[in-house]
């Protein structure tokens, strides 16, 4: 095993991308000596992205047949791209193909762990969200983790701020409408000009979000009622998800809006417009993100004895926050909230 705390990252799209900035960003804090990225395409357009990386501390690794095309482009690579795997402590994969891949990585004698993100299929490790099962994860025996997609994590989280008292779920079911962006900041394509529908083609949960969720709380030994829906809107700001709740006992509104005031997690918001807290996460967030974990606005509870309902805003960066989690988990299994801490500037009481 490679003894040097040395996290590597294949992939720099709309998640590789800013979580590589942020490893590299917060080294010292989350206890990381190196960080290194493999680049698979030498891209003009993708020049001053990869430089802006690598000026924040990062590494670029390419595969060896297309080291001079990188070079001719002006780039330094510091490793092969497999060179940097076996030097790797910790591997992310944030490529679609993560859950494929993890056939080459079974063999691999020098990292300790391996971390699939970006809402890749199932399949690749036990599913994971920070703050919601990691009492599940085991040293020496979770070699391989998968941080469950970004709406999950919404849905994981609303489960467990209101349909829990401590750790003891009093959840009857779930039932969630996920309106999701039609695509990221990043991203050119695959724009919808108007609401479109998608299927419930995961059966017993309707949409994957639902089955997500409660699959990560399957690994804390709970079966959850989660059923989700999902359609693309137009918009390229952000996710929102609108929850049912049933719950074995009663819940008025003011104690819904006390628990997100006093969830450590979530923030709150008097805001009613994703425009508004998008603005706010661009003026005061870290590179335009909250890491609040949830926005709930306030005006949009409502409970009628034991069931709520309610809306919520994603702040796109939850399954940062989880990869940089499994990351410190493997380095440093009983350090993980504590080194997280580094990001307590940028969460918020109050968006």
């Amino acid at each position: 095993m490679a003894s040097n705390r040395i996290v590597h990252v294949i992939g720099t799209g709309n998640v590789g991308e800013p979580l590589i900035g942020l490893l590299a960003d917060f080294r010292e804090a989350f206890g990381i000596d190196e960080v290194t990225f493999t680049k698979r395409s030498p891209l003009a357009y993708e020049r001053a992205k990869v430089e802006s990386l690598v000026r924040r501390g990062a590494q670029l690794c390419v595969d060896r047949d297309v080291r001079e095309e990188f070079i001719r482009l002006g780039h330094s690579p510091t490793y092969d791209a497999q060179e940097a795997l076996d030097r790797a402590r910790v591997v992310i994969d944030c490529t679609p193909s993560a859950s494929r891949n993890k056939s080459q990585y079974l063999n691999m004698k020098g990292p300790a762990g391996f971390i699939a993100t970006g809402g890749v299929e199932l399949g690749f490790g036990k599913l994971y969200i920070n703050e919601i099962n990691d009492s599940s994860l085991v040293p020496g025996e979770d070699r391989f983790i998968q941080v469950a997609s970004g709406n999950a994590h919404s849905l994981a989280y609303i489960v467990k701020l209101f349909g829990f008292d401590g750790d003891t779920s009093r959840l009857g079911s779930g039932r969630f409408v996920c309106m999701r962006r039609t695509s990221d900041f990043s991203q050119e394509r695959n724009f919808v000009p108007s609401p479109k529908v998608l299927p419930h083609d995961v059966e017993g949960f309707g949409t994957r979000q639902a089955r997500e969720a409660a699959y990560v709380f399957k690994t804390m030994g709970l079966g959850l009622d989660l059923r989700s829906s999902a359609v693309q809107v137009p918009t390229q700001l952000m996710h929102t998800i609108w929850y049912s709740l049933e719950m074995d006992r009663p819940l008025s509104t003011e104690q819904a809006i006390e628990r997100a005031v006093e969830s450590r997690l979530v923030a709150y918001t008097d805001k009613q417009s994703a425009t508004l807290v998008f603005a706010f996460a661009r003026d005061h967030g870290y590179h335009g993100r909250l890491f609040s974990r949830l926005i709930i606005p306030t005006l949009g509870l409502s409970c009628r004895e034991s069931r709520l309902d309610g809306f919520c805003f994603e702040p796109q960066s939850n399954e940062l926050i989880s990869s940089v989690a499994a990351t410190i988990w493997f380095l440093y299994p009983n350090q993980v909230r504590q080194r997280l801490e580094a990001l307590a500037p940028f969460m918020f009481d109050e968006v």
